[in-house]
């Protein structure tokens, strides 16, 4: 039986859930950005052309990164559905063997260019070392072969984060700036003012102060939600608009992730009025039709 190709794959994957939505949903409920990606279906047309040209690249991640960023998050996920599992440990222990060619390209470039994509490219390396979903307690011949690599992802992994450190340091206008927080005191500004509707403050004074740290503290611990005793009481705008910020933010922050969950465990343990909040609701509710006027 010929290899199935990348392309093969994409055209199985759009045909499994035209042919039984509800059945995708549920195969996949434990990854729900890849359920949203294909209830788009402008998407199903962009996957064809990125798995067209995985092929055409022998699965090389900087082509997806460069070529379609917005699918870079689920496609690895999306990916793993592959019925040869050997062919998954033959991209696996290829990747480091890749460390020469990726270095050699991204020194290629310089400024928010390099910085960017050694961004896209430390993505890829979590993706890898974390695993999609257990794959590799699922898979015994994958694990062999993960366990042979881990050692080497995780040190290419450090050289990547160490360059990174570098852009970061000469962002820093000054050595007690904190950029992060800077970038999250601005965004988030909006929330100091009053809402039009309500005719008040959106948060005390002393409310974003403490949203602030919270938020700052998320996103410093690798997306770890932190430990709130007494959450923010009271919220003076819609929950449209409190949603749509830190979708909104995580999206500008971490461009080629997927909305994790504890995004939404972070609103719900900020805001004591949306601490029963459904999680999937939460990522449902549109932003409101004046949404975009808050930066303004």
């Amino acid at each position: 039986m010929a290899e199935e190709s990348h392309k093969d794959i994409a055209y199985r994957h759009i045909k499994e859930y035209q042919q039984d939505p509800k059945g995708f949903e549920m195969k996949y409920a434990h990854r729900p950005e890849i359920v949203e990606f294909f209830k788009n279906e402008g998407n199903h047309k962009k996957y064809i052309e990125l798995a067209s040209g995985m092929d055409l690249t022998e699965n090389d991640p900087l082509f997806v990164k460069d070529n379609m960023p917005e699918l870079f998050a689920v496609f690895g996920s999306i990916m793993t559905s592959r019925i040869n599992t050997f062919d998954l440990v033959d991209i696996l222990q290829k990747i480091p063997t890749k460390f020469n060619e990726w270095k050699s390209e991204i020194d290629s470039f310089s400024g928010k260019t390099k910085q960017r994509k050694i961004k896209e490219l430390l993505e890829y390396y979590r993706c890898t070392l974390s695993g999609d979903s257990n794959i590799y307690e699922r898979e015994p011949i994958l694990k062999i072969a993960f366990e042979r690599v881990k050692d080497e992802l995780i040190e290419q992994q450090q050289y990547w984060e160490t360059k990174l450190h570098e852009f970061e340091d000469i962002d820093n206008s000054s050595p007690e700036e904190n950029p992060l927080k800077t970038r999250i005191e601005r965004y988030f500004a909006f929330m100091k003012e009053r809402d039009a509707r309500q005719n008040a403050h959106i948060l005390s004074e002393k409310d974003f102060d403490r949203l602030i740290e919270w938020i700052t503290y998320y996103f410093e611990h690798d997306l770890n939600v932190p430990n709130v005793q007494v959450p923010i009481q009271h919220v003076h705008t819609s929950k449209g608009n409190i949603y749509g910020a830190f979708r909104e933010f995580f999206r500008f922050e971490r461009p080629r992730m997927s909305l994790p969950n504890s995004l939404f465990e972070l609103i719900k343990v900020c805001f004591y009025p949306y601490r029963d909040d459904i999680i999937d609701n939460m990522r449902k509710t549109k932003k409101p039709a004046d949404f975009e006027r808050l930066f303004k």
